[in-house]
Formats: C-alpha cells, sequence, structure tokens
C-alpha cells in the first residue's frame, strides 16, 4: 500500500518507541500462503521452530506500552510506503495507477491476547531492490536465502538450523506506522524507507513484487504516524514500560514536566506554623516519598538524643547513689570507732 498526501496525514510522533528481542529460532518450514489483510496477495509463510517464551516487541506511544509475542514470518510481495510527492489527478483513472516503488518484505508478525482482544503487530522490512544491494555491502539475509533455496529444490518446505538472526536485520532507523482494527482485532503495522537484505532473484521471481494503492480516496482517509526515534535492541522485561518511556522522551518534554511539577507542588507551611502534609497523587507521589524519608531521618535524630539525655541522667543518679552510700557508710563508722576512741582517751589519762 502507497501512502499519499492524497490520503494521507502524517503526523510526527517524538515519544514513540520500539524496542525488540528476538529469541533464537531452530528452524522454519514454509509454505504458499495468503498475506494479512489481502486475500488476493499471496506470499511465503515461515512457520517457525523455537522456544519463545518471552515477548519480543515492546511498542510505546503516548506513555503506553504493548507488548507481543512472535508468531510467524512472511516474504511478501509488496512493503507499505510513504510517498510524499505524488498526488493522483484523477482517483477514477486507471492510468494514473502507481507501478512504483514495487519491493518485497520481510513481515515479522508479533501478536497477544488482551482481554479477550487479540491484538497483532507487523514489521514490515522491505528488501533492497536488485542491483541496489552490489557491491560489498552485507546482506543479513544471505542465510535464510541459502535454506529456503536449497529446500525448494530438494522439494522440501522444512529447514533445520538456526537460519535467521532477526535481531540484526530490524533497520535502526525512524519509522512510521499506521493502525486499525478489524474484526475486533487491533493491529499495527510499522514500516521502514530502507534496510540491509536482499532476497534471491529465485525468490523474487515466485513472489513477484506487487504495490497495492487506493486510487479512489483522495479525502485524507489515512493517518500515518513516523517516529524520530529508531528502534531499540532490548531484551523485554516486566515493568519496562516507564524506563522506556523516559528514555525516548525529548530533554525539552522532561524538563517541561518537571517545571510543571515543582510549580504546582503543594507548601509544607500549614495552620499555626504546624507543618502541613501533602495529599499523594500520581505527580507528587515521589515528593511525598521524599517527605516520609525526610520526617524518618528527623526521628532517627531525634532518638539518638533522647537516648543520649536518658544515659546523661541515668549517669547522675549512679554518681548521686554513690556518693549517698558513701555518706552513708563514713556515718556508720564513726559511731563505731567514738566509743573505743573514749575508752583509750581513759586509760591513757590513769
Amino acid at each position: 500500500m502507497v501512502f499519499t498526501p492524497a490520503d494521507t496525514t502524517n503526523i510526527v510522533e517524538e515519544t514513540t518507541n520500539l524496542s525488540f528481542f528476538f529469541e533464537p529460532i531452530e528452524g522454519f518450514t514454509f509454505s504458499e500462503q495468503k498475506l494479512p489483510f489481502l486475500n488476493d496477495v499471496k506470499g511465503y509463510q515461515l512457520f517457525l521452530k523455537g522456544k519463545f517464551t518471552e515477548p519480543s516487541f515492546a511498542f510505546t506511544r503516548k506513555n503506553r506500552t504493548q507488548t507481543y509475542m512472535l508468531e510467524t514470518l512472511y516474504l511478501a510481495p509488496l512493503c507499505p510506503t510513504f510517498v510524499a510527492g505524488i498526488t493522483p489527478k484523477c482517483p477514477t483513472d486507471p492510468s494514473n495507477d502507481l507501478t512504483e516503488p514495487t519491493r518485497n518484505s520481510l513481515i515479522i508478525k508479533g501478536s497477544i491476547l488482551e482481554y479477550n482482544v487479540k491484538k497483532t503487530i507487523y514489521l514490515y522490512i522491505p528488501f533492497v531492490p536488485p542491483g541496489l544491494g552490489s557491491g560489498t555491502q552485507v546482506n543479513l539475509f544471505e542465510d535464510a536465502n541459502t535454506a529456503i533455496v536449497a529446500a525448494r529444490r530438494n522439494r522440501e518446505t522444512n529447514v533445520t538450523g538456526e537460519s535467521i538472526d532477526l535481531n540484526s536485520m530490524v533497520p535502526r532507523t525512524p519509522f512510521r506506522y499506521h493502525d486499525f482494527n478489524t474484526d475486533g482485532q487491533s493491529n499495527m503495522i510499522l514500516f521502514f524507507d530502507t534496510s540491509s537484505i536482499l532476497l534471491d532473484p529465485s525468490l523474487i521471481a515466485i513472489i513477484k513484487p506487487n504495490i497495492l494503492y487506493n486510487k479512489r480516496t483522495t479525502n485524507k482517509t489515512f493517518n500515518v504516524f513516523e517516529s524520530i526515534n529508531a528502534p531499540e535492541m532490548k531484551r523485554i522485561t516486566p515493568g519496562m514500560e516507564d524506563s522506556i518511556y523516559i528514555d525516548c522522551m525529548p530533554v525539552e518534554l522532561v524538563n517541561e514536566e518537571k517545571k510543571t511539577f515543582f510549580k504546582d507542588l503543594p507548601t509544607l507551611k500549614g495552620a499555626n506554623g504546624l507543618p502541613a502534609i501533602p495529599m499523594p497523587n500520581v505527580q507528587g507521589l515521589n515528593y511525598a516519598t521524599d517527605l516520609i524519608d525526610q520526617t524518618t531521618s528527623y526521628l532517627e535524630k531525634a532518638s539518638h538524643y533522647i537516648l543520649f539525655l536518658v544515659f546523661l541522667a541515668l549517669m547522675v543518679y549512679l554518681i548521686f547513689s554513690v556518693k549517698k552510700m558513701f555518706n552513708a557508710s563514713t556515718d556508720d563508722a564513726e559511731e563505731e570507732i567514738m566509743p573505743l576512741l573514749k575508752e583509750i582517751q581513759k586509760k591513757t589519762a590513769k
């Protein structure tokens, strides 16, 4: 499908981000199948073998992250394209059909079932057109080409071994995407302008490049969103939603959020000079946490001071107790010695 200015509104999004990490593929089988959403277009579907236990995609948009599990691959005869310089003269004129660019693509499909609603994501990675991939460029799809061509030559549909490294094939360039719903299913297609993969000429002859174009649509029917961030290869882990959003947010927006946050902070001074405890909310959660930490620190310091006063009082008490005991002992000794002294004095006088 070609999106043109006649039927497309292109919207730039600064905080959209795509993360991915594909587990090893241990082989696959392939066969000719209809492509998703295009019942009259066929390509090769690659049914993957492996232990896919973790999400492979994390797509973040507007502070909302959706994860997907790797499902299957397609070799398709077309790839979504955004052409900014083509405007149809007449939507119903067959001579106005677009024939370029015609390019094959590798489709990486992911899906997940959430609240009984299936959500799917399709990454369209275009194959470099023949003649443009010559020279010293490394073809990241070469191993898969060799395996598929060899299997077809032997009239087989089974490929064993790890033949596809998807992590290396996803372009590290900004992308566009279009989302829509069909039959209660949420779908999202992402597509890139360029890549570093080439399809074997013998496979191109079977999966002939084809392009679809809505010739009768000239009223800005589609919204295509453009990301300024390149995809990032990183393992998809629970709780990564916030970090993805913060990492992909421009510095200006982060600073603006901070300004707004500090501007709206509640005062600490309450009635009669007593500290007022702010009501916690989403934006002031960190502030409340800092307040608790400070209060805890003050209580710890106060407890140390109180313990010191108690220790000091105890020492004073012990000192006075010992002194009293000493004075009491002195008085008792005097009472016992005085009669003896008087007796000794009498005898001396005689």
